[in-house]
């Protein structure tokens, strides 16, 4: 389920959410797109970071805490942050104590869809 080169060539992308649950991945697609947004989405992380050079230092960026993968949504964040990206976004099921998340990355709860929406626009 990976992003359609088609769709993020073409536009501005949006958003771009990265994480290993399909069905999450479809469901906020699906609602993002209604409301407008273009959207992109990654299964994976590695595959998103080679992608990396098509997205503007504007885009928002959603990424899971617990990828199946050999990296979190922290040690990714990190990558992206370095390479100027800043409107980083941390999605979890669980809440996390704030000195355990740096200061450019914000946390989101999967399951606080008014605070999604919100950050979204």
């Amino acid at each position: 389920m990976d992003a359609n080169s088609k769709n993020s060539k073409s536009f501005a992308v949006d958003l771009v959410f990265i994480d290993d649950d399909t069905l999450f991945l479809s469901t906020v697609k699906s609602i993002f797109e209604a409301r407008g947004k273009v959207v992109d989405t990654y299964f994976s992380p590695q595959r998103f970071l080679n992608n990396l050079s098509q997205y503007s230092r504007n885009t928002k960026i959603f990424m899971d805490y617990n990828f199946q993968h050999k990296i979190n949504g922290v040690k990714l964040a990190a990558k992206l942050y370095q390479a100027g990206y800043e409107q980083l976004y941390l999605m979890s099921g669980v809440e996390f104590i704030n000195e355990k998340v740096p200061s450019y990355l914000r946390v989101i709860l999967k399951t606080d869809t008014d605070k999604f929406l919100s950050m979204v626009g």
